[in-house]
C-alpha cells in the first residue's frame, strides 16, 4: 500500500515537472525564408495571440520613403516634431525634421533594406525615433531588433536608446535605458536603467565605462514587467548580442492603476551637446540603421541559434509565430543572416524566459522530416508498473528495456502520458 501511495504521489507530481521544462521533440517543414515550420514538444506554455504585436524587416518599403505601417496589428508612428539643442522649454518645439526612411546603403547579411534614422544632419535631438502607440494597457513589453550605429563628433551627453511612456500629461510611467557621459566625467559611458513615475525617479547604474558599439550590427533586446501600483514587483532587463548588460528588479514602476505603458520608442533621443559644453551644439550626432524589429507583450518566442546550446549561441534570429499551444508551435521562417546550407538550432522561449537548453538541429533551406509518433502510456501501463516496481523481470512496464522497472520507466511514462 505504501508503495502505491508513493508512486501515486510521483504520478501527480511528474506531469507538472515535465510541463515546466521546455523540450523540443521534432520539427516539420522547410527552414527557409517565409516558409512555414511546425515544432512539436512540451512545456511551450500558452500565447493567446500567436503573432507578435509588431514585426518588420523593412523589406517592403521603397528606398528613401518614410517608414510605413509594416506588418502587425498596430501601425508604426514616428516623431513629427523636435527640439533644438540649447533652447530651453517647449518654445523650442519645431517641425521640419528628418523622419526615418527605408535605406539600402547599410544592410545586414541576408537583407536588402533597413530603416535609417538620422540625428546628425540637422541640429535636432529627437528626430529619427519611431515606435508604437498602444491602444490597450500592457503588463509586459518585449522588444528585439538589430541596430547599426555611426556616431559623429564628441560623445553625446545622453543617449536614450529605448523608452516606454504612459498616458497622463507627464507621460508617466517611463522606463528605459540611458547611455550617459556625465558632465565633468572622464570618457566612458555609464549605462543606466531608468524609471520615472509621478512621485519618483530612479536610476540604476549597471555598467560603468560601458561601450556604445559603432560600425557593427548588434542585436538589442528589452524586456519589462510592469509593477502593481505602488508595489516593488516590477522588473526590466536589457541585453546586447544575447548578453545581459543592465537590469533592475523588485522596483516600483507606477504609482496608480491609471498609469500604464501606452507608447514604445526606439532610436528615441541623442543629445547634441557633450559633457563639457552642456546645452551647446558641439557636433555630437548619430545615424542609426534598424532591421528585423519585433515587439510583443510577452517574451514567449521562437529563435534560431548558431550553436547546439542556448548559452553558446553567439547569433540568434527571431522567428515569427503563427500558431501556439503547449505542445506545438508553428512559425514563419526568418533566416536573418543565416545562409542556405548553414546548420542552425531551434529554441522555444516561454513567458518566464525558460528555454530548451539544447537546440533542435536543422539545416537552413532543408526540409525536416517529422519524427515518428512517440509511444504513449495510460493507466493500464501505470498499473503494470506498480505491480512490477523494482523487480528485475521481463515486463511491459520496463519501457526503456534495461531489465528493471524503476523511476526511469515512471519518468518516461509520465512524459508521454495520454
Amino acid at each position: 500500500m505504501k508503495k502505491i501511495i508513493i508512486l501515486f504521489a510521483l504520478f501527480l507530481a511528474l506531469p507538472i515537472i515535465a510541463h515546466a521544462a521546455v523540450s523540443v521533440s521534432g520539427i516539420s517543414g522547410t527552414v527557409s525564408n517565409n516558409s512555414s515550420v511546425t515544432v512539436s514538444g512540451a512545456g511551450f506554455g500558452t500565447k493567446a495571440q500567436a503573432a507578435p504585436l509588431k514585426w518588420d524587416n523593412f523589406e517592403s518599403g521603397a528606398v528613401g520613403s518614410v517608414i510605413g505601417n509594416g506588418s502587425g496589428i498596430i501601425p508604426w508612428y514616428h516623431n513629427t516634431s523636435n527640439y533644438v539643442t540649447g533652447c530651453p522649454g517647449d518654445s523650442c518645439l519645431i517641425s521640419g525634421y528628418l523622419p526615418p526612411v527605408y535605406d539600402n546603403t547599410v544592410v545586414r547579411s541576408g537583407s536588402n533594406k533597413s530603416l535609417f534614422c538620422d540625428i546628425n544632419t540637422k541640429p535636432y535631438q529627437y528626430e529619427g525615433g519611431f515606435g508604437l502607440n498602444l491602444t490597450d494597457q500592457v503588463p509586459y513589453v518585449y522588444i528585439s531588433g538589430w541596430r547599426y550605429t555611426q556616431t559623429f563628433g564628441p560623445p553625446s551627453r545622453s543617449i536614450k536608446a529605448f523608452r516606454t511612456y504612459g498616458t497622463n500629461t507627464n507621460l508617466h510611467p517611463v522606463i528605459g535605458t540611458n547611455y550617459m557621459y556625465p558632465y565633468g566625467a572622464s570618457p566612458g559611458a555609464l549605462l543606466f536603467g531608468y524609471s520615472e513615475t509621478k512621485s519618483n525617479v530612479a536610476w540604476f547604474s549597471e555598467n560603468t565605462n560601458s561601450t556604445w558599439k559603432t560600425g557593427v550590427w548588434e542585436r538589442v533586446e528589452y524586456f519589462a514587467k510592469q509593477s502593481d501600483p505602488g508595489i516593488a514587483n516590477g522588473s526590466y532587463s536589457y541585453a546586447v548580442d544575447g548578453k545581459l548588460v543592465a537590469s533592475m528588479s523588485n522596483v516600483v514602476l507606477r504609482d496608480s492603476a491609471s498609469e500604464n505603458w501606452r507608447q514604445i520608442n526606439l532610436g528615441h533621443y541623442y543629445a547634441r551637446d557633450d559633457s563639457s559644453t552642456p546645452g551647446i551644439l558641439t557636433g555630437a550626432g548619430v545615424k542609426y540603421w534598424y532591421d528585423d524589429v519585433y515587439i510583443d507583450t510577452t517574451q514567449t518566442r521562437v529563435e534560431l541559434g548558431n550553436a547546439s546550446a542556448w548559452t553558446a549561441s553567439t547569433r540568434r534570429e527571431i522567428q515569427i509565430p503563427t500558431a501556439w499551444s503547449d505542445s506545438s508551435v508553428s512559425f514563419t521562417t526568418n533566416q536573418g543572416a543565416f545562409n542556405s546550407g548553414d546548420q542552425a538550432y531551434v529554441y522555444i522561449v516561454d513567458k518566464d524566459g525558460n528555454v530548451n537548453t539544447n537546440g533542435y538541429p536543422v539545416t537552413i533551406g532543408g526540409a525536416v522530416t517529422p519524427p515518428p509518433t512517440p509511444t504513449t502510456y495510460n493507466l493500464t501501463n501505470f498499473t503494470q508498473l506498480v505491480a512490477d516496481w523494482l523487480k528485475t523481470v521481463s515486463s511491459p512496464a520496463d519501457v526503456n528495456s534495461d531489465g528493471k522497472v524503476n523511476s526511469q520507466d515512471l519518468g518516461i511514462m509520465m512524459s508521454n502520458w495520454n
